[in-house]
């Protein structure tokens, strides 16, 4: 089955996500509950595979996090595919997506080679935009493009299957582990 690491995104950034997206209304927004960070994109693996992986996921001992959305971007001015709320690069999300992608190789899934940057998926677009299109897409970013966010503390990773429709994927959890809090982070112990 087809799967994807990832650190769930809280109600209140959801809405505040759709919020952004009814200003846009160009291509195809993802849906706000299919909203998430990814950590490891796993592609297809085997039941068998993915029990292994469990065992080493349930072995990790992470601190919970608390991203912070920093601005709105595409992959290309030129010619965007895709919409995403960029997230703050911190020690603490990296230090998750290291810890991950090891437990990841561990089991014998290779990882596509590329550098790691956080952010949540808000829209995709086709491969031929109309100008038309790409105009709102520039207007949008004219008036969006510094949006700021604090996320909620994400204290769970999840292991999601990810099914492709025609109206788009559709994400379902298959398990989860937590993200523990800290002392150091202003939790009382």
């Amino acid at each position: 089955m087809r799967c994807f690491l990832a650190l769930p995104v809280d109600i209140d950034t959801e809405e505040a996500l759709s919020t952004l997206q009814d200003e846009l209304q160009v291509g195809r927004l993802v849906d706000a509950q299919g909203f998430h960070i990814t950590l490891a994109f796993l592609d297809e693996q085997a039941d068998s595979t993915l029990a292994r992986l469990h065992e080493e996921l349930c072995l990790l001992d992470l601190s919970s996090v608390a991203p912070q959305i920093v601005g709105l971007q595409v992959d290309s001015a030129a010619t965007p595919h895709l919409l995403w709320a960029s997230l703050a690069e911190t020690a603490d999300l990296r230090r998750i997506q290291r810890a991950v992608a090891g437990a990841v190789k561990s089991v014998d899934i290779t990882l596509p080679r590329r550098r790691f940057r956080p952010h949540i998926t808000l829209s995709r677009f086709g491969r031929r935009l109309p100008a038309e299109t790409h105009a709102k897409i520039a207007r949008f970013l004219g008036r969006f493009a510094t949006f700021q966010h604090d996320l909620a503390p994400i204290d769970r990773l999840v292991l999601y299957r990810s099914d492709l429709t025609p109206d788009g994927a559709i994400y379902t959890e298959l398990a989860d582990y937590a993200l523990q809090s800290r002392p150091d982070e202003g939790v009382l112990t």
